[in-house]
């Protein structure tokens, strides 16, 4: 990470970055010229790979499998491990009148290699400039972002490591450590993360400084002061039962106090996989509380039930950044579908202010359906709804009652796909003696066009009337591109809003962009986008007002150019067999004519040339020159290899054609020999 608060010239930037992107596109040429230019390899596997033919063909396939694609023109493209490499030079500059303006511009590169032994590996770069001069955020610096990943690397027999370090996110697992209703949220990083597991279990190390990512078009970390650090532990104890911890550590933020915070979670199933339950509970250093438990069940093959409850306390702190505490509450829901039509229906109950005092708190049931029918191919129709209560427990003692109806109808028709939408619905506020009615439609048209055209519309009216005033919004949008040829594409979008009041200011503007993606030669491209936005604010006529306003406008321009070099090439390395580890194994061997039939390959015992070799019963390959075979890569774990005797030459075959069972763990090898006999010798020593 490094900063300089001298702003790079201009644009003088783009030029020096195009030249990097020539630079290091040609060096990433070169370099993939020699398919083991950033892979270390022992000289004996080196040599194996070049001796023994390693290609398969798989003749037992099922119509549902795949293999990996080989129909390549360029001839990097056929080396082992995919291999992509991309570098974009970009510019962005925001111009409004009422804020201020922003430039941004910089390098940005990925790099990646797909390996058999050190895993897949990964390289992402952002270097920029951002010089941002808006009324309330002014900034001027330079940075790069760095982050080095590298994933699924085998250190032992049964285990692999990920690794990360630079600029990321802090990762929670997703279905134990969040809920249906909670989520825990992640936090951006700078620093290093490292997880090691198998296909049951795995335990993470994470630790940096916390901040947050700025910038639209390319991406600086700004370091808020605060340090991160903790771990977790994931374990499949069987297909039944999971249990997951993490424990984080947070410091150094003047804003966000210091806390230690422990998550326990545990996942339970039925034999059946029709029932769920989610168990989760975080804790902090300050004795604060929460709980959660989230329960699924699947009623019949089309309907699925879950429900749920939580509480959190008022000061539950977790990482850097504040979580939905000081509440518990409740839900139930309901989903049932077919092939005509589908239905969900649901409860939520939600109570806030649970640690403070009665001022405040407020109570929220909400009851919602949705629901859809096909009544022909061309025409659906459905509706979905909500009813809301809100009660607070403050001074006015306020209560809400919320009610909205949406009723919407698709139609395909020779013109294309239609969607219409008509809604309406009530806000009641007692104590303000405040009624707002709303009432609305909508139109939504994708247009049949030649496949190179698309072209949308959409028009949206809505109507608000309330014992205050009375406010029409109007709205309208279309989308529209074409496709010129395969390098060459064009679009465009635009819309019009107006916000009209009889009592308040009336608003109008328009939006317009125009976007072109351009591959002008191969492997390098151009995208360019550009926007205007004007808006309008006019104070109500009827409203008094001691000094006379104004008219109030504002303006936008956006300018968005991106010019990059992009390279992939090589076939995807996809592991043979039916082995149901984490990671690659390989399996070799040799076939020899058995001239003493000793079971020993003797110096004047001949190899059995293009002898098919299967591994388990599906994947072929043949012996080479010297009688070796090789399958790799494979899953690690359990497999069987036979010889198919019927491509021997009579007389020989093998006296036990029983299939060659073996396990082979992470990173090793097995190996498998087959003594090929005189079929006529052994059936006269039998006699």
């Amino acid at each position: 990470m490094w900063k300089n608060d001298e702003s790079m010239m201009g644009f003088g930037l783009l030029p020096a970055l195009l030249c990097a992107i020539t630079l290091v596109g040609r060096a990433a040429a070169a370099a993939e010229t020699d398919p083991y230019a950033d892979e270390t390899e022992s000289s004996a596997v080196a040599q194996s790979e070049t001796d023994i033919s390693s290609a398969y063909s798989d003749v037992y396939l099922l119509d549902s499998d795949s293999l990996p694609d080989d129909s390549y023109s360029d001839e990097n493209e056929n080396l082992t491990g995919r291999r992509f490499f991309a570098a974009e030079a970009v510019i962005y500059h925001n111009d409004t009148s009422s804020f201020g303006e922003e430039l941004e511009q910089g390098l940005r590169m990925r790099w990646r290699r797909e390996t058999m032994r050190l895993g897949l590996i990964e390289a992402d770069v952002v270097v920029s400039n951002i010089d941002r001069q808006f009324t309330i955020d002014q900034r001027n610096s330079a940075d790069a972002m760095i982050t080095l990943r590298q994933s699924f690397v085998p250190i032992s027999d049964t285990l692999l490591m990920n690794n990360t370090i630079g600029n990321h996110r802090t990762v929670t697992d997703g279905q134990l450590g969040g809920g249906y209703r909670v989520r825990l949220p992640s936090s951006p990083l700078l620093g290093v993360t490292s997880e090691v597991g198998d296909s049951t279990q795995s335990a993470q190390l994470f630790a940096g400084r916390t901040g947050r990512v700025v910038g639209i078009a390319l991406n600086q970390f700004e370091d808020d002061g605060g340090t991160l650090f903790g771990g977790s532990f994931k374990k499949d104890f069987s297909p039944r039962l999971s249990a997951f911890g993490e424990i984080v550590s947070y410091s150094g933020n003047e804003f966000i106090r210091e806390h230690s915070s422990m998550l326990a979670a545990l996942g339970i199933t039925n034999e059946a996989q029709t029932s769920f339950l989610d168990l989760s509970i975080l804790a902090d250093d300050d004795a604060n509380f929460g709980a959660w438990a989230d329960a699924e069940r699947v009623l019949g093959s089309n309907t699925r039930l879950r429900f749920g409850a939580f509480v959190l306390d008022e000061e539950l702190a977790w990482m850097d950044k504040p979580i939905a505490n000081d509440e518990f509450g409740a839900y139930l829901r309901t989903d049932r579908q077919s092939e005509s039509y589908q239905v969900s229906v649901g409860y939520d109950y939600v109570k806030t202010g649970i640690g403070s005092s009665a001022l405040g708190s407020s109570e929220v049931h909400n009851v919602y359906f949705n629901g859809s029918f096909r009544f022909t191919r061309n025409l659906s129709l459905g509706s979905s709804g909500t009813i809301g209560s809100r009660s607070r427990d403050d001074t006015q003692n306020d209560d809400d009652l919320t009610w909205r109806l949406n009723n919407f109808a698709f139609y395909r028709s020779p013109f294309g796909t239609s969607r219409l939408e008509y809604f309406f619905g009530e806000i009641d506020r007692g104590s303000d003696s405040e009624l707002r009615r709303t009432l609305g439609f909508l139109i939504n048209h994708n247009w049949r066009m030649p496949q190179s055209m698309r072209l949308s519309t959409e028009l949206r009216l809505e109507e608000e009337e309330g014992d205050l005033f009375t406010t029409l919004e109007r709205e309208a949008n279309v989308n529209f591109r074409l496709d010129l040829s395969d390098e060459l594409s064009w679009g465009m979008n635009a819309s019009y809003f107006s916000n009209t009041s009889d009592q308040i200011e009336t608003q109008d503007g328009m939006s317009a962009n125009v976007d072109l993606l351009w591959e002008f030669t191969p492997n390098w491209s151009a995208s360019l986008v550009m926007s205007r936005n004007a808006a309008r604010f006019d104070p109500a006529t009827n409203v008094p007002s001691p000094t006379p306003l104004v008219d109030s406008e504002t303006t936008g321009n956006t300018f968005w150019l991106t010019v990059g070099y992009r390279k992939s090439g090589g076939q995807s390395i996809q592991a043979l067999g039916n082995g149901q580890g984490l990671g690659t194994a390989r399996i070799q061997g040799e076939v020899f004519f058995d001239e003493n039939g000793d079971f020993v390959r003797q110096p004047n015992e001949a190899p059995v040339v293009g002898a098919v070799v299967l591994l388990d019963g599906r994947y072929e390959t043949r012996t080479d020159a010297r009688g070796r075979y090789l399958f790799e890569p494979v899953r690690a774990g359990s497999h069987y290899v036979n010889l198919v005797v019927s491509e021997l030459p009579l007389p020989w075959g093998l006296r036990d054609e029983t299939p060659q069972m073996m396990n082979v763990g992470l990173r090793r090898y097995g190996e498998v020999n087959f003594a090929v006999v005189r079929l006529d010798e052994t059936i006269a020593m039998n006699w």
